[in-house]
């Protein structure tokens, strides 16, 4: 009988048939701070007590030999470091230094399964793959860097949902012919959108991310805007309202009155790199094209790069 097949799973009561909890607190078997399903486990010597459980995605930049790690108001050296095992082994120090990973993210798309209506956006699946080969010690004080400490870890990788944008060839070649950087007006864009997502859809600040250009990068990367699901699980957050932002990004970044760009533009707390190598200008233009698309209203001179207000059918 069925019942007999689940009497290890399920238990009878008076009020009817519910789950049989092996452990007196289930609760604790859940993460409400990850949805990942790997997590590392991070043990306190030298009485070995595991004291935390971190997501994939989080402990590439938290957990590797020689980092400083803060748990609940205290600080940790961590002395081991298991990828496979995705196991840690941490103990506590006094120290006036923390630490910051060196690392590069790379997103790459690896297919697109639609297309909005002005075929300006593209969904689908991308690769996310962020390699961390070193970390600096800081001080805490004067915030210098007192050590480069190189490591060998391997590469944190996998797939979830994105949206992606081409710049289209005429654009760049505005962006040439005025001296801005490809890549940082690229860079400043993505931030654009990224921070305009969560004043559109109700979601967290980390709950989606891009791809930051570092100022050292030396590598060639395709040049489009792209957002990702910052998670493995892939949710779809960036689906919702990818029309809409790009309009509001632009309108952030003409009515910003800063220069070089700020958090009310083009800045992002979350950037890896600091908020380095950004354009506000490249920006403005990249995202004019965007929207000049969708609309059909706004027009950029391929020429000069100016912005002249008119209607597409005027202009043929």
């Amino acid at each position: 009988m069925l019942i007999d097949t689940l009497k290890d799973i399920v238990v009878e009561t008076r009020e009817g048939f519910t789950t049989q909890y092996l452990d007196a607190r289930p609760s604790l078997s859940f993460s409400l701070r990850s949805v990942e399903a790997e997590t590392v486990r991070v043990y306190r010597l030298p009485e070995m007590r595991l004291i935390d459980e971190i997501g994939q995605r989080h402990a590439i930049f938290e957990i590797y030999e020689g980092a400083i790690f803060l748990h609940q108001g205290e600080t940790y050296l961590v002395t081991y470091y298991n990828q496979d095992e995705f196991l840690a082994h941490v103990k506590r120090v006094s120290v006036k230094y923390f630490t910051k990973p060196r690392d590069f993210t790379n997103v790459d798309v690896i297919g697109t399964t639609m297309r909005d209506d002005s075929h300006v956006f593209a969904f689908g699946n991308v690769q996310v793959t962020t390699a961390v080969y070193g970390f600096h010690k800081i001080s805490e004080h004067t915030f210098e860097i007192l050590e480069t400490v190189p490591l060998m870890l391997k590469h944190f990788e996998y797939q979830t949902r994105g949206c992606w944008i081409e710049v289209r060839q005429h654009i760049k070649d505005i962006l040439v012919h005025l001296g801005m950087d490809l890549t940082s007006a690229v860079h400043a864009a993505c931030h654009a959108l990224k921070t305009t997502f969560s004043t559109i859809v109700l979601s967290a600040s980390t709950d989606i991310n891009c791809e930051h250009a570092s100022p050292l990068q030396r590598r060639n990367r395709p040049l489009r805007l792209v957002l990702f699901d910052a998670n493995s699980v892939g949710t779809g957050t960036c689906y919702v309202g990818a029309r809409h932002m790009s309009q509001t990004a632009l309108e952030r970044i003409r009515t910003c009155v800063c220069q070089y760009g700020c958090p009310s533009c083009i800045h992002d707390f979350h950037c890896s790199e600091h908020n380095q190598r950004l354009c506000k200008q490249g920006a403005q233009l990249i995202l004019q094209d965007i929207v000049s698309v969708i609309s059909g209203q706004d027009y950029i001179n391929k020429t000069t790069g100016a912005i002249v207000y008119c209607t597409r059918a005027a202009t043929k």
